[in-house]
């Protein structure tokens, strides 16, 4: 089954009550669960404005942190059978309705450095923190807070294209 957006067609952003539902179930505020919550609302969005409707099927490609704003924003999930982990590594969703119609949503490479890049400084701060004193440690981490901010912050308003690739799947997932 095949589809056409309408023309002139942009995705609404999620609202902040969105991302507050992600960090209630992921536990904090993360790069990838924000991820995660944009490539489900943008995938769900957009189906729904072609006008598809029906029981959504999830599949994800990685076990991440995205997962949870992926069950967040989608409604999917393993517990219910509407959500399957495939390996492959890739932060990627696909988003499909019983009768076939989906969408597959994958992070740019722009993303994941953006994301990489934090997950990295953070790692360092964690290497190297008992070698800093109570000081110069809550300096790193005061700027490690404003960074994370900042990503945020960007990652929840940028453009759909600046985060991630959407492309229509029109064959039936079997199995």
């Amino acid at each position: 089954m095949s589809f056409k957006l309408p023309e002139r067609f942009t995705i609404p952003l999620p609202p902040p009550d969105v991302f507050i539902a992600i960090r209630n179930e992921h536990g904090h505020y993360c790069p990838m669960s924000t991820c995660g919550g944009r490539m489900g609302w943008a995938a769900r969005k957009r189906l729904e404005a072609a006008g598809i409707s029906g029981r959504l099927m999830a599949l994800v490609y990685a076990r991440s942190c995205a997962l949870d704003g992926i069950v967040q924003t989608t409604g999917c999930d393993e517990a219910t059978g509407t959500l399957r982990l495939l390996p492959g590594g890739q932060q990627r969703l696909d988003l499909r309705t019983e009768s076939g119609a989906g969408i597959s949503v994958q992070l740019t490479a722009a993303a994941l450095r953006r994301s990489g890049a934090y997950r990295q400084a953070r790692a360092m701060l964690e290497s190297q923190r008992a070698a800093l004193s109570a000081t110069e440690l809550r300096q790193r981490e005061a700027a490690l807070a404003v960074q994370l901010d900042i990503l945020l912050d960007e990652l929840r308003t940028c453009p759909d294209e600046e985060l991630m690739m959407m492309t229509e799947l029109t064959a039936a997932v079997k199995g």
